[in-house]
């Protein structure tokens, strides 16, 4: 399954986004798309392959060039852009 999706942070720029098929016990490198600037949005790519039938719950995570990396849950902040946790994927494998 080809799972695609953007990244952005506060102006530093994306280093990695990574996805995560077992609850975030491990992490995978994504594809990035090109660099468009600090404050563009950055493409990326992940091809999944499920191991069983069922539900299947992915976790995509992006971290910026500063290394700051997306929380497990949502952080308020002050501007009110509440996207800043991991994000969950639900898959129906059939």
């Amino acid at each position: 399954v080809a799972i695609k999706g953007v990244a952005w942070d506060g102006g530093r720029g994306i280093e990695r986004v990574d996805v995560s098929a077992d609850g975030g016990r491990t992490w995978h490198p994504a594809v990035l798309g090109e660099d468009y600037g600090p404050y563009a949005w950055r493409l990326w790519a992940y091809r999944y392959t499920p191991s069983n039938r069922g539900l299947t719950v992915l976790r995509v995570r992006a971290t910026s060039r500063s290394g700051a990396t997306q929380p497990a849950a949502v952080t308020a902040n002050p501007a009110g852009y509440h996207h800043n946790a991991v994000q969950s994927l639900t898959l129906d494998v059939v």
